[in-house]
């Protein structure tokens, strides 16, 4: 009787085909339950800038949409009118926050680019910075308001970019330089309502097809918290305002390639004084807008005259001032006090003060 063959033994790269086969299966089962249970955690995913209530309450009230422009990565919504904190918020039919008049007949178009202390947040829409510049000047110019709450300056001359065919024949872009506008870009996350910072190392296209993974989102928060422990989004590292730098050289030389005049002006962080911690960015931007040949003010100027003018009355009544009050002095202007450091109306009326003079004399008022 004969016996029959053995079955013939599995090579081993066939071998190794199946279980690579085999963990490739498996790993992408994995990726697909962490994706789903992801989605299921809802706005805990994506960790970003937005935990005040007050930019909890921006978020979720539907102010910023994904924007498909190249480099802009999101902006503000079009069409839009609510109130925060009540306090009215409208944007027109082009994302930009609204200044209500009246302005004169002839005005001339200003653009104000910048972050959320340029769009006004937490205020209302006659008493965001470029409202009361407006205002002090008498409607003599018509403010376009084209703050983005979270932009840096790469951001801001994206937006110029693509919208510098519908500024109204603008003479003067005003750009508002806030210290944290030096750190790498945010993104928008539709789904759960946050911003979002990405540092991957990957392709931009790559990314905007990656973002729509809950999974992906929550390894880019993962990255992004090491890299805030190891220093690197502090705005005033190098790197950081090297790229900041960059960008104003480019719009600087967008504007001009316009024919319009560029204005810069420092808009200080509301914290503590004596020393001011964004003191190296400014001498840093202040040598480079002398570079570029750009006119520069520094708004922290008018707040330590109007702190030594307080300080001096209360000398005059005889009472005490502690350190703290000269060092915590901006602190009083805080939209919310004690918890969110966004300028209020008092605050911003301090800088419009000084910004409508150096806008007056730009436009050879």
């Amino acid at each position: 009787m004969t016996q029959a063959p053995a079955p013939p033994t599995p090579r081993p790269r066939a071998r190794r085909r199946s279980r690579l086969g085999l963990a490739l299966v498996l790993l992408a089962l994995g990726l697909l339950a962490a994706e789903l249970a992801l989605r299921g955690m809802g706005s805990r995913v994506a960790k970003g800038p937005a935990t005040g209530e007050l930019q909890k309450a921006f978020a979720a009230a539907g102010l910023l949409r994904t924007d498909p422009r190249p480099g802009l990565h999101y902006s503000n919504s079009p069409k839009r009118r609510v109130e925060l904190s009540g306090r009215r918020t409208t944007h027109d039919g082009r994302g930009r926050r609204v200044t209500p008049g009246p302005f004169a007949q002839d005005a001339p178009a200003v653009v104000f680019l910048g972050d959320s202390t340029t769009y006004g947040l937490g205020v209302e829409d006659h008493e965001t910075l470029p409202a009361q510049v407006a205002a002090l000047l008498d409607g003599a110019i018509r403010p376009l308001n084209l703050g983005v709450p979270g932009y840096n300056t790469a951001q801001e001359l994206a937006l110029y970019r693509s919208e510098r065919e519908q500024l109204d024949d603008a003479p003067l872009v005003v750009l508002l330089y806030f210290p944290n506008d030096s750190i790498d870009a945010w993104f928008w996350d539709e789904a759960h309502g946050v911003l979002y910072y990405d540092g991957l190392p990957l392709p931009a296209a790559l990314k905007r097809s990656l973002r729509k993974s809950a999974l992906y989102r929550a390894v880019a928060s993962a990255h992004a918290r090491s890299q805030k422990a190891a220093g690197r989004l502090e705005s005033e590292r190098p790197q950081n305002m090297d790229k900041s730098m960059a960008a104003l050289a480019q719009l600087a030389q967008a504007c001009r390639d316009d024919g319009r005049q560029l204005l810069v002006a420092h808009l200080p962080a509301f914290v503590s004084l004596d020393p001011y911690l964004g003191a190296g960015q400014v001498a840093r931007l202040e040598a480079q807008c002398r570079e570029l040949g750009l006119p520069f003010i520094d708004l922290l100027d008018a707040y330590l005259a109007e702190r030594e003018a307080t300080l001096a009355a209360k000398a005059r009544r005889r009472k005490p001032i502690p350190d703290s009050a000269r060092r915590h002095y901006l602190e009083r202007f805080w939209v919310l006090e004690g918890v969110d450091s966004h300028p209020n109306v008092e605050g911003y009326g301090i800088a419009a003060e000084a910004l409508a003079r150096a806008v007056a004399q730009q436009l050879g008022g």
